[in-house]
C-alpha cells in the first residue's frame, strides 16, 4: 500500500477529474489504465462498470454527452482527503461559461496496493441551493 509520503493526493484527484474532461480518446485510455486497476469497478446509484473497457465506454459517453455536446466541465471541490487506502473528494459539474453547479458527486475510491482504484463509488448529490463556490 502506498504511504502518505509516496501518494500524491492532489495529483490523483487532478487526474481523476481531468479524465472526464479530456477530449483525446488515447489520452483518456492511458489515464484510465493509470488510475484504475484492470478489474476495477465503478458503482453509481444505478449502474456498475467493471474493467477498463467498461470504464472507458462510460467516461467516453459522459464526455461526449456532457462535456463535448453539453458544454459542461468537471472540477474538483478541493476537499480531498485520504487514509488507509481510501480517498474521498467531491466533483462539481457546471457550464464551461461558469454559473451554478449542475451536478455534484461525492467520490469514494478504495485503492489497491499499487495506489490504483479497485473500487470507485460515486454518490450523486443534488446541486447546492444557489450554486456552490467554484474554484
Amino acid at each position: 500500500m502506498q504511504t502518505p509520503t509516496t501518494f500524491d493526493l492532489a495529483a490523483f484527484v487532478d487526474s481523476y477529474v481531468r479524465v472526464w474532461n479530456d477530449p483525446d480518446p488515447d489520452s483518456r485510455r492511458k489515464t484510465i489504465a493509470q488510475l484504475w486497476a484492470e478489474n476495477a469497478v465503478e458503482v453509481t446509484d444505478n449502474a456498475r462498470y467493471r474493467g477498463h473497457d467498461a470504464l472507458e465506454a462510460r467516461i467516453t459517453k459522459a464526455h461526449d454527452d456532457l462535456v463535448d455536446k453539453g458544454g459542461a466541465v468537471f472540477v474538483s471541490a478541493g476537499d480531498a482527503s485520504a487514509h488507509d487506502g481510501a480517498v474521498r473528494f467531491t466533483v462539481f459539474m457546471h457550464s464551461r461559461s461558469g454559473g451554478e453547479v449542475e451536478w455534484a458527486g461525492a467520490i469514494v475510491a478504495l485503492l489497491d496496493d499499487d495506489g490504483r482504484i479497485r473500487e470507485d463509488h460515486q454518490f450523486a448529490n443534488p446541486p447546492m441551493p444557489g450554486g456552490a463556490p467554484l474554484r
